[in-house]
């Protein structure tokens, strides 16, 4: 698609990057509704000619939709009667494909004229963000908190090694309180 609407930057080009989504999904969702080449080829016709009302014309909404209709004039009719562009869809196709433009480009309208109109800064598609990394260490940066692990699988895995010197003098510590305590009782 990005060919053969002569893209050539649609990694940076957000303007580019969204009118090929734009006319991939509508390919996706005429070849899921089993159009055939004819009517696929009209139907994304079709959608670039909206799309170019908006970026060209700078269409409103609502002269957009007086153009649609316009476009779609003669569904439902034989060849032979009628010299209609779209005359190759059934009424019921019709109805599915103003559904389908309801709900993709209407109703996102002023997306794609505020797309085509303001001016895009580049310095937020080219900015350079800045990522600190947690320091590698021997215990986890920062420390977990001891409520959202059970004690087994903190004390296994998670908890420091206590150096001995400190446990005889947390015990210590410990025996002095339960001295102190005791006398109070």
């Amino acid at each position: 698609m990005e060919e053969f609407l002569a893209f050539k930057d649609t990694q940076t080009n957000l303007k580019e990057a969204i009118l090929v989504d734009y006319y991939v999904s509508g390919l996706c969702w005429g070849k899921e509704k089993k159009f055939s080449s004819l009517q696929l080829t009209g139907f994304i016709g079709l959608l670039h000619f909206l799309m170019e009302n908006i970026e060209t014309k700078h269409l409103p909404l609502e002269e957009n939709i007086r153009e649609l209709a316009s476009a779609m004039t003669g569904i439902g009719h034989s060849l032979l009667e009628t010299k209609g562009k779209l005359s190759f869809f059934s009424v019921e196709e019709a109805k599915d494909i103003i559904d389908y433009l309801k709900m993709s480009l209407f109703q996102h309208y002023k997306l794609y004229e505020c797309m085509f109109t303001l001016p895009r800064d580049q310095k937020v598609v080219g900015a350079e963000v800045v990522v600190e990394i947690a320091k590698p260490a021997e215990t986890p940066f920062p420390a977990p908190l001891e409520e959202g692990v059970p004690y087994e699988m903190y004390a296994q895995f998670l908890a420091l090694p206590i150096p001995e010197e400190e446990t005889i003098k947390a015990e210590q510590d410990l025996g002095i309180a339960l001295l102190v305590s005791v006398e109070y009782l």
